[in-house]
């Protein structure tokens, strides 16, 4: 019998004088696997092959943000001239230190050309913030055959954690994840290949694995990264596939298809709460090989539930069908192994050539109760020569138990719900009990391991958890029979708020329930129900329930015996106006249970009634509030939306929908069990009227059942409500095409699809809406309509710019208008200027101007003699100089001037953009 010792070839590690443990890289598998890097003998000086930082938090007084890191990296034995023996960390916060390695030279794997490094380093930080941890080492191996198409040797090898310090009285601190597989390991060409990383939260976190390239720097890929999937024969054979589950880290390549070394990375992000906590990443290195050899399998093993205090035991096999037979190395990995005591075992009891048995068992208990579900990874590896691996995820959900013994009593007029203490009530992760309730006696069967009572209908009635055993629930209605269950309240951890804020929060099982109800010695509303609809004249039906004689004692209480109704506008009862009393001398004579409120405005409002009961003059009891059912309408393409609202101490569990036919009478039209319905297959414009009537149950004896109350009438009109499918527009203008601009020729056109034609979800547009913004005021403006949808295009003339933004929207037969997407053009400017004017006021060529200036906004126009200095200057494009100069005014000899022009236009975002910069001569000729 072979037995894996749970902690056997673990490194603990400690830094400085830390009271703090964490557990490393389990190695006593390695060997083997690793024996395949022998293949790769390079004398340079690359090494680096794999790793990842983990951190811990690890305070010390007057420290509360310090962490210390692990640096973690495989690296070749052989290559002594690029080993290290510390390693440069950068904090994230503009400090860095050097981490020294503390398993001496590093740990070489025998039979390998591997070492296995640590390093470690600690650091305080000034509080909270989010900080980029990362350490940076050339080189990688060479030869990776998907990092830069094989050139690998000089690319650095980085790694990167993002640690986020948040708020620690309400997130507590953050320990990176735990990876329990190494990051090294072999497929086989033709065969699928499986990696699981294995990570394990200590804190509870929830973890989400993606697959993303290698990095060089921080935040920056490794160049010429191809995912493994990318790398094929050519031409291609067979299945090249990766996927990724992001709940478990299972990586599966099916199947490699050229031999060679890869490199992938995993980012692992942490969630808290809900909440980003911080993230880390593993390089990888898996060496595809091509050999005779087909790699082990391990049954299939399903995912499990456990109640905690159960023993869980399974067997699982692994085989391997090659012949000749080979041996099978068989392991466990995961939380399981990690936890307090007891520790999970996995015993190899019988293995021989081609198949090995073990067995996996672990007594839960309260220690274990965490809010994951832990992850067990089987490995069997064959004993090729390089070997190979199969992997099996396995994820194990604890179920804390339910909390035994429920009882319900009736404490004067409240309940009272009691309990025994939890069997995990001692678990420093325990937070109390929360109470929840459901109207009438449930009877349903909660799966096993269900946990917590989210979507099962019930109330929550504790919003804090509370420590005692017992909970009075004062807000318990007469009449109503009541289902209560609790719940036993757990977190990973606490942080040091006062009080304590919870973290990762796990709820137990639900406990059995109890049902009981309040004696039924006061009246209980039954009915409001709306009779008549109208706004002057309406009329509801007001109807309660007498009290029980025998819950109500007329031997103690007794007559006269009075009801008093009061009535509310609105759900709430507010501002309540009596509108009956009635008065009897016996208990027997007290029947006038019903009302017909009449006058009312049923059309507008809804209204609430509640009854006070008295005797012998006291009042003994106030019913519940109990509304009449408010029905709401909203059109819709050949439809109408029905919603309704009230405000009743009963359960109403059905509602039938009701539709006026021509005749005037109404037929039920449909069921629904929620408090809305979609009446469809109308007829648009067409007006159609409804009422609800609701279906309801107090669940107890005595009390009239079912309970029928129905809404007023309410009429609607259905009508499109849904815009049409929106025109997709281009705009054109001579600018494409380098075209010079003619002036009958300066426009846009625009044109654009029918959407009648170009979208199912649309036939009925009638027309478009054309907008434009200008560049010069950015001012969106309705520049046309078209009222024919076959038009489909447009010519806008300009003026003076052809920039410009423009968006066609659809119109339908109910108006409703499109959304639109913009089209944006610029323009396109001409702007040459002569070499040469003649200012002698003979009415010819007097001024210097632009032979051709089209679309341009401004100039910056500068002329200069031949000396250097300024003669004239100006903005306008029209330039109008008539060779005088701009300080003295005098006019300028003949001769040969110099300019500088910058020439401007005004683009469709209305910025002002340099479009040419030209240079050149002028001459200046007076002539006769």
């Amino acid at each position: 019998m072979k037995k894996q010792g749970t902690r056997t070839g673990r490194f603990i590690q400690q830094v400085s004088n830390q009271a703090y443990m964490k557990k490393s890289i389990v190695f006593t598998f390695l060997t083997t696997v690793l024996a395949l890097t022998c293949l790769y003998e390079n004398a340079y000086a690359t090494h680096n092959q794999a790793g990842q930082i983990e951190y811990v938090h690890a305070p010390l007084p007057g420290q509360s943000f310090r962490y210390c890191f692990t640096i973690i990296t495989y690296s070749r034995n052989e290559a002594t001239s690029a080993d290290r023996d510390t390693l440069l960390v950068n904090f994230g916060d503009g400090t860095s230190g050097g981490a020294p390695r503390t398993n001496g030279s590093g740990v070489p794997i025998p039979g390998t050309s591997v070492k296995f490094n640590r390093y470690e380093i600690c650091h305080t930080y000034g509080g909270p913030f989010t900080y980029i941890v990362t350490m940076q080492d050339p080189n990688r191996i060479a030869d990776i055959i998907n990092i830069n198409f094989g050139e690998s040797v000089e690319i650095p090898f980085f790694l990167q954690d993002t640690l986020i310090i948040r708020d620690p009285s309400i997130f507590g601190f953050n320990d990176s994840p735990l990876l329990f597989q190494p990051p090294i390991d072999t497929a086989n060409v033709g065969y699928t290949f499986v990696h699981n990383p294995n990570a394990y939260d200590p804190d509870g976190d929830s973890l989400v694995f993606k697959l993303i390239p290698p990095l060089a720097n921080i935040n920056t890929d490794v160049p010429g990264y191809q995912y493994p999937d990318e790398i094929n024969n050519n031409p291609p054979t067979g299945t090249n596939s990766i996927s990724l589950n992001p709940n478990t880290g299972e990586f599966i390549w099916t199947t490699p298809q050229v031999p060679g070394v890869y490199n992938i990375a995993f980012l692992i992000c942490e969630f808290r709460n809900g909440i980003f906590i911080g993230n880390m990443i593993r390089d990888m290195q898996v060496v595809v090989v091509d050999s005779n050899n087909s790699p082990p399998q391990i049954a299939e093993v399903n995912d499990t539930c456990v109640i905690i205090g159960e023993h869980l035991i399974i067997n699982v096999r692994a085989t391997d069908t090659d012949i000749p037979s080979q041996s099978v190395k068989f392991q466990a990995f995961g939380g399981p192994f990690e936890v307090e005591v007891p520790l999970a075992e996995f015993i190899v009891y019988d293995d021989g050539p081609g198949f090995a048995l073990g067995n996996f068992n672990w007594q839960t208990d309260c220690s274990h109760i965490f809010s994951q579900k832990y992850t067990v990874v089987f490995r069997a590896e064959d004993s090729f020569s390089p070997p190979l691996v199969d992997l099996e995820t396995w994820q194990i959900t604890l179920a804390p138990p339910p909390t035994p013994n429920v009882t319900s009593e009736i404490v004067g007029r409240d309940i009272q719900i009691n309990w025994e203490s939890h069997n995990c009530a001692d678990s420093e992760k325990f937070r109390g009990y929360t109470v929840w309730r459901k109207a009438g006696c449930d009877s349903m069967d909660i799966d096993r391991c269900k946990l917590g009572l989210g979507g099962l209908g019930y109330t929550l009635l504790t919003p804090d958890p509370i420590k005692n055993l017992f909970f009075v629930d004062d807000s318990a209605i007469r009449g109503v029979n009541y289902s209560y269950r609790i719940v036993a309240e757990f977190a990973d951890a606490f942080t040091n708020s006062n009080p304590p804020t919870p973290f990762n929060i796990i709820s137990s099982m639900a406990s059995d329930n109890t049902c009981i109800e309040l004696p039924q010695n006061a009246p209980v509303m039954t009915n409001a129900d709306v009779e008549t609809t109208d706004p002057d004249n309406g009329q509801i039906n007001v109807a309660w329930s007498k009290p029980k004689a025998a819950a109500l004692d007329t031997v103690v209480n007794t007559g006269p015996y009075v009801y008093e109704l009061y009535r509310s506008v609105g759900f709430e009862g507010n501002n309540p106006a009596l509108i009956g009393t009635w008065t009897a001398q016996t208990f027997s004579e007290a029947n006038d249970t019903t009302f017909l409120d009449e006058g009312l405005n049923t059309i507008q409002n809804a209204y609430s009634y509640t009854v006070k009961f008295y005797t012998a003059g006291e009042l003994l009891a106030e019913t519940a509030i109990a509304s009449t059912v408010y029905l709401g309408t909203s059109p819709d393409d050949n439809a109408v939306n029905l919603t309704w609202s009230f405000n009743v101490p009963w359960i109403n569990y059905e509602y039938n929908i009701f539709r006026e036919q021509p005749d005037g009478s109404f037929i039920q039209i449909g069921i629904s069990e929620e408090e809305a319905f979609t009446d469809e297959d109308l007829i648009n414009g067409k007006e159609y009227c409804y009422y609800i009537q609701a279906i309801g149950t107090y669940g107890s004896d005595g009390i009239v059942d079912p309970l029928l109350n129905r809404s007023q009438i309410t009429c609607e009109i259905p009508r499109d409500m849904i815009p049409p499918c929106p025109p997709i527009l281009t705009v054109s203008n001579v600018c494409e095409n380098d075209e010079e601009p003619i002036s009958d020729e300066l426009k846009n056109s625009l044109s654009w699809t029918n959407p009648n034609e170009s979208c199912t979800d649309t036939d009925d547009v009638i027309g478009y809406y054309i907008y434009y913004t200008s560049p010069f005021t950015q001012e969106k403006v309705l520049l046309d309509s078209i009222n024919n949808p076959n038009i489909l295009s447009y010519e806008h003339f300009v003026e003076t710019s052809l920039a410009g933004c423009y968006q066609v929207t659809a119109i339908d037969s109910f108006y409703n208008e499109s959304a639109a997407a913009q089209v944006c053009v610029e323009t396109c400017i001409e702007y040459e200027l002569p070499n040469v004017f003649t200012p002698n006021n003979d009415q010819h060529n007097d001024l210097f101007v632009p032979r051709h200036n089209q679309f341009v906004s401004s100039v910056n126009m500068s002329i200069f003699n031949r000396w250097g200095q300024l003669v004239y200057e100006t903005n306008d494009p029209n330039i109008n100089w008539d060779g005088t100069d701009i300080k003295s005014g005098e006019l300028l000899k003949e001769g040969v001037y110099y300019y500088v022009c910058e020439v401007f236009e005004q683009t469709s975002d209305g910025i002002e953009l340099v479009s040419l910069k030209l240079d050149g001569y002028i001459h200046l000729i007076r002539g006769q």
